[in-house]
């Protein structure tokens, strides 16, 4: 009785200043008010059938609409509603019937649980009902050639016309759903490269709003932080590292990996807590990245905070931590391109240990948890590299786990997943000059060992020839790289991103990659790296455009 009471005050206090507000024509204006946690509240198989109705409803209207953010993602990727969503989402265009719409979900029983204006135009509206399902609807304008939403306060989000344009009718449930048109290419504008891989993140845009104050928060934090010398011998310290990136891909469609051009611009600012010379340090700090031609103003965000010791031949990394730390990048039969991008850090722990002669490191990579929706994901490997008489002796590899979610029903053919990857090398460099000119030559064997436990008692095992080459003359740079032998990833583009995280252009049973480079410099705060690249494999030609700019900032450490 007294939460009713308690929320019907809320209820007239809100409303009568929405209404106030709506009165004065004030630029922005939201009614927001639910009768309980609306973060706890889950989607059920069953509540597809009142999806379906109110599709019913808008078209028997003539309502112009789609299925869009996560009900669209957990549809068309999995085959039924994302674990943990919460709502249904639609997008509504030229949309003009809003007593229409209110007077339908009135009589099947919702009320209005938000309202949001801008320039008194409607932008958002949300029903809730007794069983808390929850249905938003954003509504999209036409401006200046594209779609524009004004769902939350300084902040717009902005798509093209031809997501909305053509549908996608997809048949889901038993019952044909429309998405968004040019569906695959809209999940990398909304969620990334990485769309098929399942997240706990929600791709809240409201919190997202949020999230940049944050950002921006913690960066002044950090730079007044770095001002202060504590006592204790203590050593506060911080540093700003970012990397803008271009890269475009172009080729046949029937080629191993589709041509796709990524950019954006990543930053990653942080402040370290030190003792006895940083030998031990307390590091946190934020990650942001604006993905150019995405709908979001971050497209991915979060924070970063590990304990790193370091003395003169050991450092260990414990937490959440830059995967730019490693000794080197890894390689790209590994580890793709896009990966190292979009997930650019790590979770778990790394050691390393370094001499004059060579180096050991191991880490351990925790992916994803196991949830309702999430399977558990952990890659565990290491890079080993030592110079011995003249000649580099080495090896890279990992093994990737990829297990099932909680009940494992949805997923009725390749299960639980082991990758593993070996590469044992020899190789010499030669220095051609005294400054930095020098080449490279390595040559050694990929192994590797892949078993499905649903379909396969044995792990199943392919090898080939791995030749690598590079020159590097006072800018220049040219990087050879040739496979020959079987194909790697056997279960196909199924499994990028999943089971595998290679290059999927390792696919090819011959392969040849060559890499020209140029570096500028600008004082030694930030380089530029402009590239081209070709690829051949048994099916033709691609070639790849770069540019990559790396740039630092650092501050006391």
């Amino acid at each position: 009785m007294l939460f009713k009471i308690l929320f019907y005050i809320r209820y007239y206090r809100k409303k009568v200043k929405f209404l106030l507000q709506r009165l004065f024509k004030k630029k922005y204006v939201v009614y927001h008010l639910f009768p309980f946690n609306t973060l706890k509240v889950t989607l059920k198989d069953e509540d597809v059938h009142e999806l379906y109705q109110i599709c019913e409803i808008l078209d028997k209207h003539g309502i112009h609409y789609r299925l869009t953010d996560g009900l669209a993602l957990g549809l068309y990727r999995e085959h039924h509603f994302i674990r943990h969503d919460n709502d249904f989402d639609f997008d509504l265009m030229d949309f003009d019937a809003l007593d229409v719409l209110k007077e339908e979900m009135l009589q099947r029983g919702y009320k209005v649980g938000r309202e949001a204006y801008f320039l008194e135009k409607l932008q958002q509206i949300v029903f809730y009902n007794k069983d808390s399902l929850i249905v938003d609807f954003s509504i999209w304008f036409r401006e200046d050639g594209v779609l524009k939403h004004y769902g939350e306060e300084h902040f717009v989000r902005i798509q093209e016309l031809k997501y909305f344009e053509t549908l996608t009718d997809y048949e889901c449930y038993g019952y044909t759903f429309k998405l968004p048109g040019h569906m695959e290419d809209w999940l990398v504008k909304r969620f990334g490269e990485d769309w098929r891989v399942p997240k706990t993140y929600k791709g809240d845009w409201k919190q997202e709003c949020k999230d940049i104050h944050r950002f921006f928060t913690w960066l002044i934090v950090g730079i007044v932080l770095s001002t202060y010398q504590v006592s204790y011998a203590q050593e506060i310290g911080w540093e700003v590292n970012a990397r803008g990136f271009f890269n475009n891909l172009e080729g046949k469609k029937s080629s191993y990996r589709q041509a796709n051009t990524y950019a954006g611009f990543r930053i990653q600012p942080q402040v370290s807590l030190g003792v006895k010379e940083n030998t031990h340090q307390l590091v946190a700090g934020y990650d942001a990245l604006i993905d150019w031609g995405g709908e979001n103003y971050l497209d991915k965000e979060g924070f970063l905070a590990y304990y790193k010791y370091q003395n003169q031949y050991l450092r260990v990394l414990l937490g959440k931590y830059p995967r730019r730390l490693m000794v080197e990048e890894m390689p790209e039969y590994l580890i793709c391109d896009s990966i190292q991008i979009y997930r650019p850090n790590m979770t778990g722990f790394d050691f390393l240990y370094k001499t004059k002669s060579g180096y050991i490191e191991a880490f351990l990579d925790w992916t994803s948890k196991r949830g309702a929706d999430s399977r558990e994901q952990f890659m565990a490997g290491g890079m080993i590299q030592f110079n011995v008489g003249g000649f580099l002796l080495g090896a890279n590899g990992y093994y990737y786990h990829y297990a099932l979610e909680f009940g494992g029903e949805s997923y009725k053919v390749h299960t639980m997943h082991d990758n593993t990857m070996i590469h044992p090398y020899v190789g010499r460099n030669f220095k051609l000059s005294a400054t930095t000119d020098s080449l490279g030559v390595r040559v050694g064997t990929i192994i590797n060992f892949d078993r499905d436990r649903g379909l396969e008692k044995q792990p199943q095992a392919r090898m080939g020839f791995l030749g690598e080459a590079g020159l590097r003359w006072k800018k220049w740079g040219v990087n050879e790289t040739f496979y020959w032998g079987a194909g790697l990833q056997r279960l196909g583009a199924d499994g990028f991103g999943e089971y595998y995280w290679g290059d999927p252009f390792y696919r090819s049973p011959i392969y040849n990659r060559t890499d020209l480079s140029y570096l500028i410099t600008f004082d030694r705060y930030a380089t530029l790296k402009v590239g081209f690249i070709i690829h051949i494999t048994d099916k033709g030609v691609q070639t790849s455009q770069l540019l990559t700019l790396i740039a630092s900032l650092p501050g006391k450490k």
